[in-house]
């Protein structure tokens, strides 16, 4: 126990140094957790959902409870708090990445469905066109050369004045 003065033992000494440091490492490791979670959360606001605004806000205001806590030297408080302020700024952090990656994934799946549509679209306008007409078949093409943009059935081949006489 204390000494008649009030003084602490050499025990009681170690174990209140060792819940200090306790608490400043507590402390600082809150500090990180909040602001790598502030960061993501903004930076990437547009994608984030409010359940990870209210966990980084809860995370932050048990921080700020902490750092008054610190600053009177009641560790305990210090303890809870900041373990408090750590855990809510790591499940606000993951919530966010959830909420991004989950925006990223509907994205992703949106430009799929235009890449579909548009290949569709491609697809349908081919096909529909008639297959007895082709590049540079009709005499209404022609490029003053005496033959149609590619000829007959060659690129270039037939005396186009494109690509001259020869066929690729």
């Amino acid at each position: 126990g204390r000494l008649r003065d009030g003084r602490l033992t050499g025990g009681e000494r170690e174990r209140a140094e060792r819940k200090r440091r306790q608490a400043h490492a507590l402390l600082r490791e809150a500090s990180s957790s909040v602001s790598a979670a502030k960061e993501f959360i903004e930076d990437h606001r547009s994608d984030v959902g409010p359940q990870a605004r209210q966990l980084l806000a809860d995370a932050d205001a048990a921080l700020h409870d902490a750092t008054n806590y610190h600053r009177s030297g009641n560790v305990d408080e210090v303890i809870s708090r900041a373990g408090a302020s750590d855990r809510d700024a790591d499940a606000a952090l993951n919530k966010a990445k959830q909420d991004f990656k989950k925006a990223e994934d509907e994205r992703e799946e949106e430009r799929r469905r235009r890449n579909r549509r548009t290949t569709t679209s491609i697809s349908t306008s081919t096909s529909s066109s008639s297959s007895s007409s082709s590049w540079g078949s009709s005499p209404s093409n022609t490029d003053g050369g005496g033959s149609s943009f590619g000829g007959s059935s060659s690129f270039g081949g037939g005396g186009s004045s494109f690509g001259g006489s020869s066929s690729f």
